[in-house]
């Protein structure tokens, strides 16, 4: 559980960093000067920041939890969990747009059965 809620904490870090680093980097100052010239619209910039941050550090995130393992005992729960998380990675793929401004609809279910099992901040 432990390592299960660092994992969770640390991809939150993670996004916020990265997103940051995007925001005031070359690509987001580009983004920025793009949408203030009407040649990109805020969904297609939203998109582009689920794509290019979002997805990759879920992405990441999963690969930690299933690098974990599963306790003995919790194969169905964790199992549905993992199951849960690469579908909200699909639907962030699919909709990168809505994931970059509320990701509980990619997430949402994989975030309830995180903390059904026990897992914080996920």
């Amino acid at each position: 559980m432990k390592k299960g809620g660092a994992v969770c904490l640390a991809t939150k870090r993670q996004i916020r960093s990265d997103f940051e680093a995007y925001r005031k980097g070359p690509q987001g100052k580009e983004m920025e000067r793009a949408e203030k010239a009407n040649e990109l619209t805020p969904k297609e910039a939203a998109a582009k920041v689920g794509k290019e941050i979002i997805v990759p550090v879920m992405r990441q995130e999963l690969e930690e939890f299933q690098a974990l393992g599963v306790p003995p005992g919790d194969d169905a729960e964790v199992t549905a969990l993992l199951e849960a998380f690469e579908e909200g990675i699909e639907k962030a793929q699919r909709h990168p747009e809505r994931v970059a401004s509320d990701g509980t609809e990619a997430f949402g279910k994989s975030g309830r059965l995180a903390g059904d099992y026990g897992l914080e901040g996920c």
